[in-house]
């Protein structure tokens, strides 16, 4: 119990806590973004400033290539400042040719805190990534809770079934798991029910609840889900030496994945 609750944890902190450290953090990113970007609108000065320098950042994407520029220019008190930029125009070769004086915006009681008028933000790119970190958060905190409830509800009708098989209601403990509305849960238990009644010899009920269980998944068509029961049926099938009935439940399985890995039982 204490190994599947530390792997619980483990998986809880990776499936939950570091998509929402991310989204911490691109949300953070979008705030002072938006607080930078306010604060240039009301305060931030306009100068004419100087390309002196070009390199490409990225090239090969759908986009074409990005490049970084090193501009200078001159504040209003007179000190020159240089600063990095990017942007998607070469001023040196290309069909758009950016100019080699571009206008420049700074902070005055900050002037290397600059940055070209017109300048792309990242404040969409910071929002898209919080909501999406967000809802990946969100999404896999409620999986992870209802396959919690899940399981509990699963354990709760295991241990009464097993209560029935141990006081020899055998009949009421097939009718239990047979009358479970959820179609996953009732397949399961049906699973662990017919292996438990083998391992009990009680092998004539045990093939009655077989042949049940088998009738159900015929009904189904083949898919990666019902094919992946049948293979644990046959697995738990072969745990008990049943052999010849883990060899039929194999028959069953379609989906070539998993028909490949269950070959071994046959």
């Amino acid at each position: 119990m204490k190994k599947w609750l530390s792997f619980e944890c483990c998986m809880t902190i990776v499936m939950v806590v570091v998509p929402g450290i991310i989204t911490a953090v691109f949300f953070s990113l979008y705030l002072v973004d938006i607080t930078e970007d306010k604060k240039f609108k009301k305060e931030a000065i306009q100068v004419s400033g100087e390309i002196v320098g070009q390199s490409t950042c990225r090239d090969g994407s759908r986009f074409g290539h990005q490049y970084c520029y090193r501009v200078r220019f001159t504040t209003l008190d007179g000190e020159e400042v240089d600063f990095s930029a990017a942007g998607r125009t070469s001023y040196t070769a290309g069909l758009y040719i950016l100019p080699n004086s571009v206008s420049v915006e700074y902070l005055p009681e900050n002037s290397v805190h600059a940055r070209l008028v017109g300048a792309e933000s990242n404040t969409g790119i910071f929002l898209i990534g919080s909501l999406l970190g967000g809802g990946i958060t969100i999404f896999v905190a409620f999986s992870m809770f209802f396959a919690d409830q899940f399981r509990r509800k699963s354990d709760e009708i295991q241990e009464e079934i097993n209560g029935l098989l141990l006081s020899g209601n055998i009949d009421d403990a097939i009718c239990l798991a047979k009358s479970i509305d959820n179609d996953v849960r009732r397949k399961i238990l049906l699973t662990d029910l017919v292996v438990k009644l083998y391992e009990y010899e009680f092998e004539e009920r045990g093939g009655i609840v077989l042949d049940y269980l088998l009738s159900v998944f015929e009904k189904e068509s083949s898919s990666f889900q019902r094919d992946s029961m049948l293979h644990t049926l046959a697995s738990k099938l072969s745990e008990v030496k049943e052999y010849e009935s883990a060899s039929r439940v194999v028959g069953m399985i379609e989906h070539k994945d998993v028909k490949r890995i269950s070959s071994y039982m046959v």
